[in-house]
Parts: C-alpha cells; sequence; structure tokens
C-alpha cells in the first residue's frame, strides 16, 4: 500500500515534464473505463472533451484523464494519449485474434482428420439407399473436400478482423475468387481431368479465400503469430457468435 491513487486496482499513472520548458503532464488511465466526473474551476481554464463528462450526455465511461497545461500545446497532449489507447487497443484485439485463429485451426484440423478416417460412415448416415459403388465414390470425393472446413474456418476469421477495421471490399471480392477458379476450371481443365479436378478446383477456391485476405490484413498493420493462451477473456463470447456462421459454411461445401 503506497496510501495512493495507485492503491486501487486497473489504474495506470503517468507523468513527464521539462524542467527548462516549465512544464509537464500528468496521464491517468482506466484501461477498463471508469465513471468520470469534473469540476471545472478558475478565471480562464483550458479543457477538452469535459463537457462530454455532464451527467446529461451519454458518456458513460473513460479511459483516461489527461492534466497538462491550458493552453493549446497543453492540451494537445491528450491527442497523443488518445493515439497510444487506440493502437494499444488494437494489439489487444489482434492478440485476441491470434488466439481465436489457432483455436479455429486446432478445431478444424481435429475435424478434417477424423472426417477423412471416418469419412465412410459419414457418408452412408445420409446416402441412405445408395449404391455400394455410389457410395465409395462420395467417400473419395468428400476425403478430398474435408479440408474445406480448415480453409473456411480461417477465411472468415480473416473477414471478422478486415471489416472490424473498416476494410469491406476485399471479403466482399472471396466469392468472386473462388468462382472465377472453378470457371477456369470449367474452361481449360475439366476435359482432362473431370470430376476429381474439380473436387480439388474447389478445394482450391475456399483456399483462396482466405489467401485473397492476407495482403490487405498485412496492409492494416496485422501479423498472425500462434497463441494458445485460449481462456483469455472474450474468446467464449467470440466463439458463440462465430459458431453458426462457422458451422453453415462448413456445412455448405460438404
Amino acid at each position: 500500500m503506497k496510501n495512493n491513487i495507485l492503491d486501487i486496482k486497473g489504474i495506470l499513472v503517468g507523468q513527464a515534464e521539462d524542467q527548462k520548458g516549465k512544464t509537464g503532464v500528468t496521464v491517468v488511465i482506466v484501461p477498463d473505463g471508469a465513471v468520470c466526473g469534473v469540476d471545472v474551476r478558475g478565471a480562464a481554464p483550458g479543457t477538452r472533451e469535459t463537457d462530454l463528462l455532464d451527467p446529461v450526455n451519454s458518456m458513460e465511461k473513460v479511459n483516461a484523464v489527461v492534466l497538462s497545461g491550458g493552453s493549446a500545446f497543453g492540451l494537445e497532449a491528450s491527442s497523443g494519449v488518445m493515439e497510444y489507447l487506440e493502437k494499444k487497443g488494437k494489439q489487444e484485439a489482434f492478440r485476441l485474434s491470434n488466439t481465436f485463429i489457432t483455436m479455429i485451426v486446432l478445431v478444424t484440423c481435429i475435424m478434417t482428420i477424423a472426417g477423412i478416417v471416418f469419412a465412410e460412415p459419414i457418408t452412408w448416415l445420409f446416402a441412405d439407399g445408395m449404391s455400394e459403388q455410389t457410395a465409395q465414390i462420395c467417400v473419395h470425393f468428400l476425403r478430398i473436400l474435408f479440408p474445406t472446413v480448415i480453409f473456411t474456418g480461417v477465411a472468415f476469421s480473416f473477414v471478422g478482423i478486415l471489416q472490424s477495421l473498416e476494410e469491406f471490399t476485399i471479403p466482399a471480392a472471396m466469392s468472386i475468387v473462388s468462382n472465377a477458379v472453378i470457371i477456369f476450371y470449367y474452361l481449360f481443365l475439366n476435359d482432362k481431368f473431370g470430376i476429381e479436378g474439380l473436387t480439388i478446383a474447389f478445394l482450391i477456391g475456399w483456399a483462396m479465400q482466405a489467401v485473397i485476405q492476407i495482403p490487405a490484413l498485412y496492409k492494416k498493420g496485422y501479423r498472425y503469430q500462434i497463441d494458445i493462451h485460449f481462456k483469455k477473456e472474450g474468446m467464449k463470447k467470440i466463439m458463440l457468435l462465430m459458431l453458426p456462421v462457422m458451422v453453415s459454411t462448413w456445412i455448405q461445401p460438404i
């Protein structure tokens, strides 16, 4: 216990000063947000955004309070704090995305291995009345197609990241790329490789839905790194929100 504001859990305080310029700034940061009130006094105070804290306004929480000189230069210090919080928030979101994608890849790889191993009983589960020869053909193609659950899981995870960064064009173009692969196959390769080649082309098309988004993610500053900390706060909520989307996309190709 220091008998000061730092004794309160979840509060960070930083201070910088310039002895020569006789100036300084103090910043109180609350990463999880806190209810804030303000009382502005003095003959000529300089403030920024304090009107938002009026009880009649909708502002519920703040993440930082900046104490600086009242000049334009002093008030501009808050812009640096806002930039820091924005960058830190984006980095935390990227770390959470890495955890989610790692989990999706792990789960879908297990699903793919299980699907390939148990392709025959899965086929008979949905192919009642099918001849033995036809069923075996279905088993063969099902084993080829099962990796699509990996590609769709990654692709739609990328979609979520890009859309959260206000990039909508690339995610919208996903289907164009996969359809282009199928059309190219029909026009130039179908006569040579037949339906088995079409199945592989379909698989490549789904893979391209993920690949096409990588340059846009890189441009936005996202770098994937394996993260197995699956108990992070927010993971459960993300899984509940994404599960219906994932299941629908997995069922479609299979």
